[in-house]
């Protein structure tokens, strides 16, 4: 784990950029200093994958936001890309985008209504307990509730991760920075 523990260039893209080639829908992983990302890249130590963090990319009224679960506000949150890099001390994004077509409406309202009920951050990382959410349940279970699956099975029976995720489903990459 220590390998994770030294100081990276902090992100710097504009968010004009990214919105040129978002869609709702596509997945937002960054790779972040904080402790709790060290521990997720830890747990994927037999990969390459170096994200620790993912958010989803829904269009808003005037512009593209990131939703996901913050651990450091405890619920889940919508920002802009530019909060999202900020507050996640990102040092690496990539965005990735589903092959198959989802009903990106469908998907509006079943994160709408996960705002309006401010789901909170699963502490305990439960998969079984729909009352909280970490970051890569979140996604799963929007897709699930889409009828639309990211993962096929897990790497540790309880837990996510961010490179189960990448790994599971018909991704392409659309942006690496």
């Amino acid at each position: 784990m220590m390998a994770y523990l030294f100081n990276r260039k902090r992100l710097c893209v504009p968010s004009q950029d990214l919105t040129q080639i978002v869609e709702t829908g596509d997945l937002v992983f960054s790779a972040g200093e904080s402790i709790r990302s060290d521990i997720v890249r830890f747990m994927n130590a037999d990969s390459e994958c170096e994200y620790s963090h993912i958010g989803l990319v829904i269009k808003g009224e005037s512009d593209y936001k990131i939703v996901h679960m913050s651990s450091d506000l405890g619920y889940i949150v919508s920002q802009s890309i530019d909060d999202f890099i900020e507050t996640s001390d990102s040092y690496r994004l990539g965005i990735y985008r589903m092959e198959r077509t989802i009903d990106k409406d469908q998907m509006k309202v079943i994160v709408k209504s996960l705002l309006q009920d401010n789901k909170k951050f699963d502490d305990a990382f439960d998969i079984n307990d729909d009352s909280e959410y970490y970051c890569t349940e979140f996604i799963y279970k929007v897709f699930r509730d889409l009828g639309s699956e990211v993962y096929h099975d897990f790497k540790f029976k309880e837990y996510i991760l961010p490179n189960d995720i990448i790994n599971s489903v018909s991704m392409h990459k659309i942006i690496e920075i």
